[in-house]
């Protein structure tokens, strides 16, 4: 049986094979989840977000569930007087992106974003679960296989996918996400609390998709990083839709 799985995991992520000039098949994979929270260290209402994200990642993990978190530290709350250690101008975009994808009103915190699909107010736990029974229940016509990841002197640099399914207008992300952060809060609405947060994402990359391929990660984010985990997903250009999601503990 080792030696069949290795045959086929050698055909899949052949570079040279005749797997990459195939066409994708049309085949039927089991749901998953992408939560993507975004939050923020200088929002008061963020907190509950950020522990019910926590709860359902703990969750996932004990049930093998395919749930993948990412949270999001936006920008436009530093104003406030605490500048988010985790913030950044490109997240506040991202959140930007769905605002009009989804013909928002506005962006806000704690917003929580499934399969790119729903939104909600992230501390909303009701409506999280509810949410992630129906995309666990959801049949896609993509899958993300990850192989090996290449190492020198113990860092990871890269490592290779094999997405099936159609790739036209579509764009793929990689994201790497650290959990156990704690950080003490010294000004702010959050002033003199102690937070932690998880799947905090420290670094976001984007990707033309190949059916077969390598991602490649920037050092400084992968070298001596304990409760890091790097989250790969395909995303619809135009509707914004997450079409499959694999993740990988570095």
């Amino acid at each position: 049986m080792k030696t069949i799985l290795w045959i086929m995991l050698t055909a899949i992520f052949s570079v040279d094979g005749c797997t990459q000039n195939k066409k994708p098949q049309e085949t039927t994979q089991d749901g998953f989840v992408l939560l993507e929270l975004f939050t923020s260290q200088g929002c008061s209402s963020c907190p509950p977000a950020d522990e019910n994200l926590s709860k359902i990642i703990n969750a996932a993990m004990n049930n093998g569930k395919n749930i993948y978190a990412l949270a999001f530290h936006v920008d436009y709350w530093n104003r406030l007087g605490w500048k988010d250690p985790f913030s950044s101008e490109q997240y506040s975009a991202r959140q930007a992106m769905y605002v009009n994808k989804m013909k928002l009103r506005s962006a806000y915190t704690p917003q929580m974003v499934v399969n790119g699909e729903r939104e909600f107010v992230g501390s909303d736990a009701g409506a999280a679960e509810e949410a992630i029974q129906h995309f666990l229940n959801t049949k896609y016509k993509h899958s993300i296989i990850l192989g090996s990841a290449a190492t020198t002197d113990g860092i990871i640099e890269s490592f290779p996918y094999h997405i099936e399914g159609e790739l036209s207008g579509t764009q793929l992300y990689a994201a790497i996400v650290e959990s156990d952060k704690i950080t003490e809060v010294k000004k702010g609405e959050n002033k003199d609390k102690t937070l932690r947060n998880d799947n905090v994402v420290v670094w976001l990359g984007s990707f033309d998709p190949k059916p077969s391929g390598n991602v490649l990660l920037p050092k400084e984010f992968t070298k001596g990083k304990p409760n890091t985990d790097v989250v790969i997903f395909l995303q619809d250009t135009t509707s914004g839709k997450v079409l499959a999601a694999q993740s990988i503990r570095l």
